[in-house]
């Protein structure tokens, strides 16, 4: 159930990211904002081992520096689920349990 919801936002996420973008830019605009969501599979690493997949969203602002090159800022949000059934099978006498790993990430 849970993948079918980020299938399906991911879905309407990209529709409205491809609307804004081609509909909404004015030409001759020098910058922009985009949002974006989808859905994310730690793959590498402990992290990958103890997690579980999660949703991600971000926003951006970009701004031209020349005709040919951007440059701006992207805020971002992911959450992981803790995968207890992991713990377990390390330590199958120990009780685990936990949150959400929350990730908050700023480009430039």
């Amino acid at each position: 159930m849970r993948h079918s919801i980020g299938v399906l936002v991911i879905a309407c996420l990209s529709g409205l990211a491809l609307q804004t973008s081609v509909h909404a830019q004015p030409a001759g605009r020098s910058y922009d904002f985009t949002a974006s969501g989808g859905w994310s599979w730690p793959v590498y690493g402990d992290f990958a081992d103890g997690w579980k997949s999660g949703f991600t969203l971000a926003g951006s602002f970009r701004r031209a520096v020349n005709p040919h090159l951007h440059s701006g800022f992207e805020i971002g949000y992911a959450w992981h689920g803790l995968d207890a059934d992991y713990f377990k099978s390390l330590a199958p006498t120990l009780d685990v349990s936990g949150g959400d790993a929350g990730i908050f990430s700023i480009m430039t």
